[in-house]
């Protein structure tokens, strides 16, 4: 019985340590800032991913085609932008090609830069060390990973 209620206790301050957030209410749960040096503090006292830095990125589109590139992200707040530092024939070397909001459980409001069609929403994850991010367009998936240390 004490096992019982001991296992209930630490379950309890597991709880209270993630933000009271079950796994089936986000996968993003992210890690006290002791823990995870890329987690930044808002103002608002929001913890965030800090997405500052070079990331390598992988191009898969839909017929098999693979291009890699470096995007440089800078962050202000929980807003961030990608820009390539390589480019391709779709979008060049000092373009924008990734865009949006990151808060406690991931992205908001992310899209990716499409050379016909302008800006699109997209559908991305990131990790829980915040080291890496998945993207789905319509006709492609973007894997950035982190490069080198926070800037």
């Amino acid at each position: 019985m004490f096992r019982s209620i001991l296992n209930s206790c630490l379950v309890c301050i597991l709880l209270v340590i993630t933000g009271c957030q079950s796994p089936s209410q986000s996968p993003q749960v992210l890690q006290p800032l002791s823990e995870n040096e890329n987690i930044i503090e808002l103002e608002s006292g929001e913890r965030v991913c800090n997405l500052a830095g070079q990331w390598g990125a992988i191009y898969k589109n839909n017929r098999g085609g693979v291009t890699k590139d470096v995007v440089e992200i800078t962050q202000s707040g929980s807003e961030f932008l990608g820009i390539k530092t390589k480019g391709n024939e779709n979008v060049r070397a000092g373009e924008k090609t990734i865009k949006g909001n990151v808060n406690a459980t991931g992205f908001e409001n992310i899209k990716a830069y499409h050379s016909s069609r302008g800006w699109i929403n997209v559908d991305s994850q990131i990790t829980r060390d915040c080291n890496q991010i998945t993207v789905k367009t319509p006709g492609a998936s973007i894997v950035l990973t982190r490069l080198n240390e926070q800037i």
